[in-house]
């Protein structure tokens, strides 16, 4: 990930809320380069000339899976479908439009004097009608946000848990402790750890500033840290050793994921069927059985790589936008299109940006004749309306390079994910990958 998108931008943003008014902003951001993008939405794919557009025209084109089939079969079969006679102009129109939007294939031999022109589906829309992902799918939009989610909300971070009791977690876990190996210890003293000890329990005790940290091996890709400290009894002199254990548990679960969805929450039988079809098309599988559920990670490492690195990036352009509609001016059309695969529905989003509206208004009333604020909240705009596109353009060249081949591949999979993530990376691959 370049260095621009790596920058100090939290503590930018709380130094201007705060009201310092060191010009500071951006002297340690270092972004060059220049780019401007669109967010190309359903409706830019799906609009219809006008309303006599019979989507089950397209609909029994798909279901008819049609290879290397001429117009005049297609049509025939498109015809015994429906149980209708289709003008052959109509039927042209339903033609021009799918091969526009990357769902058929047409194939002329140039041969004249017969049959020359021949249609097939593309792999592209195959796949995607296999995870109910196709324009024509009354769940699309509900499907992709789940899929959108999963991948921003955790299959790739896992989870964190403390316990005191380590055969508790191996029996979790399904090991015992001859399968715990070391890998090193540390030992830390001192101010090298930052615990606050000033409110034990045991008034007679004193912490000493010494901190333990072994580090286990993982087993079945679980990281345990056992950490020991000791506390002093300040009467007998006597220590007391206290243990904990932290240990991550990689992928999620369905209950897992569906508890992480605060604004969007689907019915759980949406989101059930949502992993049956990535694991049936190899998207996600099985890694182990936790606590009674079934956690899923993604198949491919090169996937999980990719998705890591656009997670990245969202948290980052999150922060930045929500203080940008907080503290300077409201989303943009693009902005808030974007955001609306977070929720539910539009109506739910809408109250998040009525909210910043609101905090808005109460920030620029708090800050009138406060010197200097002004000049810092135009180098924090500069900082989000020049600088940030300047960077999104280097993290675009970087994703390109880096998970190019990746993003050719699951194109199928990753369009919708991108437009929200970032519009400009999409455009920079050819429609015949999505």
């Amino acid at each position: 990930m370049p260095t621009a998108i790596d920058c100090c931008i939290s503590t930018v943003i709380i130094k201007v809320i705060k009201g310092v008014t060191e010009s500071t902003i951006g002297k340690s951001i270092n972004m060059t380069g220049n780019a401007s993008s669109r967010h190309y939405s359903d409706d830019d794919y799906n609009s219809e000339d006008n309303s006599n557009y019979d989507t089950s025209i397209d609909i029994a084109i798909i279901n008819s899976d049609c290879r290397s089939v001429s117009s005049g079969e297609l049509k025939k079969r498109v015809e015994q479908i429906l149980g209708v006679t289709i003008p052959p102009s109509t039927f042209s129109r339903h033609i021009k439009k799918m091969l526009s939007q990357n769902e058929l294939i047409k194939d002329d031999t140039g041969k004249r004097g017969e049959k020359s022109v021949f249609y097939s589906l593309t792999e592209v829309v195959k796949k995607r009608r296999e995870l109910r992902l196709l324009r024509l799918d009354k769940k699309q939009s509900l499907f992709k946000k789940i899929y959108t989610n999963l991948f921003l909300h955790g299959i790739t971070e896992g989870d964190y848990y403390l316990s005191p009791n380590l055969n508790e977690i191996l029996s979790d876990i399904h090991v015992s402790n001859k399968d715990l190996v070391i890998d090193h210890i540390e030992e830390k003293s001192g101010s090298e750890f930052d615990n606050d000890y000033s409110q034990l329990p045991n008034v007679q005790e004193k912490i000493s500033p010494v901190l333990v940290i072994v580090y286990y091996k993982p087993i079945s890709g679980v990281s345990i840290v056992e950490s020991t400290n000791y506390r002093e009894n300040i009467f007998y002199g006597n220590f007391t050793e206290y243990t904990t254990y932290s240990f991550h548990i990689p992928g999620m679960s369905i209950k897992n994921f569906a508890s992480r969805l605060y604004n969007f929450q689907p019915n759980i039988e949406d989101i059930e069927e949502a992993f049956t079809l990535l694991l049936r098309n190899g998207i996600l599988k099985p890694i182990m059985e936790f606590r009674g559920e079934t956690r899923y990670g993604l198949e491919d490492n090169g996937l999980e790589d990719l998705i890591d690195d656009l997670r990245i990036f969202y948290k980052v352009e999150g922060e930045l936008l929500y203080t940008k509609w907080n503290y300077l001016n409201g989303p943009t059309f693009d902005e808030m299109q974007r955001r609306e695969a977070f929720f539910i529905d539009k109506s739910s989003c809408n109250k998040v940006f009525n909210k910043a509206e609101l905090n808005r208004f109460e920030f620029k009333n708090k800050i009138k004749g406060k010197n200097g604020i002004e000049h810092e909240l135009l180098q924090l705009k500069r900082l989000i309306e020049e600088d940030w596109k300047s960077s999104t353009y280097d993290y675009v060249g970087y994703i390109k390079k880096k998970h190019g081949k990746t993003i050719k591949e699951y194109g199928f999979l990753l369009k919708d994910t991108l437009r929200i993530i970032c519009p400009l990376l999409l455009q920079e691959f050819p429609v015949s990958e999505f």
